[in-house]
């Protein structure tokens, strides 16, 4: 394989591009989070957002003072 000149000039005159290792695909397990609730925007067919912690009740009253988004816990 001839290196051209501008390969060596960036550093890959030394890299051998014919031994590539290939290792088989592994397996990746996900694991789905207990949600405990969620804020809720738009009623029961609106856009909600999910949580794994409940937030405290001044968290939950200001979210729906300040911007209208609605706590319900998972039943």
């Amino acid at each position: 394989m001839k290196v051209m000149k501008k390969d060596q000039e960036a550093g890959l005159g030394d890299i051998n591009f014919n031994s590539i290792i290939e290792q088989p695909p592994s397996l990746h397990v996900v694991t789905v989070p207990n949600y405990v609730g969620c804020y809720c925007l738009g009623g029961k067919n609106g856009f909600c957002i999910a949580f794994e912690k409940k937030p405290n009740w001044f968290h939950r009253t200001m979210m729906k003072m300040c911007l209208g988004w609605e706590w319900k816990d998972k039943k």
